[in-house]
């Protein structure tokens, strides 16, 4: 099985970006949230806070850099 290069962060809704959970697929993270994946794709790409959890997505390259 391949490793992706990104791995997925539930991070708090403050100036400081705190890791809540991190996440190695998009999957755990929707059913972590209980959120479909194109809502998660949209909040990640918009910046918008999860209400429910108090919380913001994000998604990071954690490959090598060429």
């Amino acid at each position: 099985m391949k490793r992706s290069d990104y791995v997925y962060l539930a991070i708090t809704n403050d100036k400081y970006e705190l890791p809540i959970a991190i996440f190695l697929t998009a999957n755990e993270l929707t059913n972590w949230s209980e959120r479909t994946k194109n809502h998660i794709r949209s909040a990640i790409s918009r910046q918008n806070v999860d209400l429910r959890y108090n919380c913001r997505y994000k998604k990071v390259y954690i490959g090598e850099e060429v």
